[in-house]
């Protein structure tokens, strides 16, 4: 229930999953689309945002 709460039939987007990390999209928006490129250690996500999982 924690990671798929119940969402009523009228919720916009209701059952909508990204199968990109919520960790990629974030480094896109503050760093810009080469951040892998330019940035090589944000490319994956660190041990303490893991650990969050």
């Amino acid at each position: 229930m924690e990671r798929y709460p119940y969402e009523p039939d009228d919720v916009p987007f209701r059952g909508l999953v990204l199968h990109d990390e919520a960790w990629h999209w974030a480094m896109f928006v503050i760093h810009g689309d080469r951040y892998m490129v330019e940035l090589p250690g944000l490319a994956q996500p660190s041990v303490e945002y893991r650990a969050l999982e």
